[in-house]
């Protein structure tokens, strides 16, 4: 019995000693509530901390891919495209073939016929080699620099088109396919020379561009209505070109382009001061030339012109050679500012061929044209006088 009562006792007093099933924990106390929220404002501080440090290093690794030396591309060294077009421009829509042969970086043939593909009587185009531009049908011809090919609006570029819808320029819609040819869509705004916008309902141009810069299909609409329609029916990117598809005119260069313009190989003679560029990895010195010519309505002016080219890739620089001059005697309309690697600030332009970015060396208006972003932004950076 005895045993039995302390048993009973001991078990009171194990009881007693419990905290009550469902009782309320005690109350935490003041002290005990700051020392809490510092141990959750330590933790939170941490993991802002090691955020930013991890975006410190992704803008890091971002800078480093923007300013070391661009990736080569592979535009189609050379080919053949022809193209169903219908002109719905007039009262009556009006079928037409238009054929592109393009030899990269400075070759190009366009030619506009009547009718449907093969189509007829050629109605307009044009040659571009090295020295000349000849105009066709009536064969007439005027200066050829690098940038006449490369301002070539029928020759367009992947990596151009992409840069911009990158930098929110043009809308990029998707992937499409023409002639079993995958193309990649793009939608702009596009008016003469200016750089590409974004387009509105009323004015847009979409276009399917091969990977390898070839244009296979192109609507255009102008004030709410499709005004042209292009699309490749034919595409050879292997072609066996005459000896002559290429080939200028003969006989003297046309008496209007011998107003307003004037060619000569070579640096300028006289210039004490002339804007150069590094290039990068592989690309190389193809031609310097002294250009006057007119620009946007302007006196004859004197240009320096140093081309570039790393396989079918160009990168042309196009200094003026004068000096404080104002205004810049290019097309600015729609340019972007651009922080280049040098610390300088250019301005950027994209077109559907190539993009363009503009800047100033110790006073004189300098721009670079080049088949790709990266390119254009490379050669800009490295711009200096000599």
């Amino acid at each position: 019995m005895g045993e039995q009562a302390a048993r009973k006792r001991e078990r009171r007093e194990a009881r007693a000693h419990s905290p009550a099933v469902g009782a309320r924990p005690p109350a935490v106390t003041a002290p005990a509530r700051r020392v809490m929220a510092v141990l959750i404002a330590t933790v939170v501080v941490i993991g802002a901390a090691a955020a930013g440090f991890l975006l410190y290093l992704s803008r890091q690794s971002d800078q480093a891919v923007a300013t070391g030396a661009p990736a080569a591309a592979a535009p189609a060294a050379s080919y053949r495209a022809v193209y169903r077009v219908t002109d719905s421009a007039g009262p009556t829509p009006r079928d037409q073939t238009d054929v592109i042969e393009a030899r990269r970086p400075d070759e190009v043939r366009v030619e506009h016929h009547e009718g449907a593909p093969p189509g007829g009587r050629i109605f307009s185009g044009s040659i571009i080699n090295r020295t000349a531009q000849t105009f066709l049908p009536d064969r007439s011809k005027g200066f050829s620099t690098p940038l006449t090919s490369a301002l070539e609006p029928d020759v367009y570029s992947a990596p151009a088109l992409s840069a911009a819808a990158g930098a929110g320029a043009v809308a990029r819609l998707g992937l499409g396919a023409v002639l079993g040819q995958q193309c990649t869509r793009y939608l702009y705004r596009h008016t003469g020379s200016e750089a590409l916008d974004r387009a509105d309902d009323r004015d847009r141009v979409e276009v399917c561009v091969t990977s390898d810069d070839i244009l296979m299909r192109q609507v255009v609409t102008l004030s709410g209505r499709v005004v042209r329609t292009a699309e490749a029916v034919q595409l050879d990117r292997s072609p066996t070109f005459a000896a002559t598809d290429f080939e200028s005119a003969g006989g003297e260069t046309a008496a209007g382009a011998q107003i307003t313009e004037k060619v000569v190989e070579g640096r300028p003679p006289d210039q004490p001061t002339v804007v150069g560029a590094t290039p990068p990895p592989g690309f190389r010195l193809d031609r310097q030339l002294t250009d006057s010519h007119q620009e946007i309505d302007t006196p004859l002016l004197p240009f320096y012109i140093q081309s570039y080219v790393r396989g079918t890739e160009f990168a042309i620089v196009q200094q003026l050679l004068v000096a404080n001059a104002g205004n810049r005697p290019w097309q600015s309309t729609g340019a972007d500012p651009v922080q280049l690697s040098n610390g300088q600030i250019g301005q950027v332009l994209y077109h559907t061929g190539y993009v363009e970015v503009q800047s100033s060396v110790n006073g004189f208006p300098v721009r670079v044209i080049a088949s790709g972003a990266d390119v254009a932004r490379y050669f800009a950076a490295s711009l200096h006088a000599s």
